[in-house]
């Protein structure tokens, strides 16, 4: 059974090392968490109640819209579910925590749309997780923000 393998802090806290690790491979800078980005994508996982039908937030009420923040000149989300099966066969000898955490974007990349902003180079790259554990898998909810400024 995944699910009782899982922890969810351990995950949450490998998300941005496996991100980093992930853009590393495509000699990418790093990203940073922005808390209030995670918040907000935490909370927008919870009101996605169909996997098969899933819609984007269009960043309602999103202090980081290019519309609303001068400091913004890009923001994107990602969305994905990772269904439990697919970790089914993780040896016990093997951090599945981990495993979980880099599929989280290897999953992304597989499509273009969400594999661009993952490849994309950014100025002040800002990223919020946003994860929510269920029954059969977990609802998966990224922002990206490019913040102007300094890096």
């Amino acid at each position: 059974d995944v699910k009782s393998k899982i922890n969810e802090e351990i995950i949450r806290s490998y998300l941005l090392t496996s991100l980093n690790e992930f853009r590393d491979d495509y000699g990418l800078s790093h990203g940073i968490e922005n808390e209030l980005l995670t918040e907000i994508c935490n909370d927008y996982t919870k009101t996605i109640k169909n996997i098969f039908v899933v819609k984007h937030s269009k960043f309602v009420d999103n202090p980081y819209k290019s519309s609303e923040n001068e400091k913004t000149i890009y923001l994107c989300e990602g969305i994905d579910y990772l269904h439990y099966n697919l970790f089914t066969k993780i040896p016990d000898s093997v951090d599945i925590n981990k495993v979980i955490s880099d599929y989280v974007f290897d999953s992304l990349a597989s499509c273009p749309a969400h594999a661009d902003p993952l490849v994309r180079e950014y100025n002040i790259f800002e990223v919020g997780f946003g994860l929510d554990f269920r029954e059969t898998g977990i609802m998966v909810v990224l922002q990206y923000r490019d913040k102007k400024g300094n890096i």
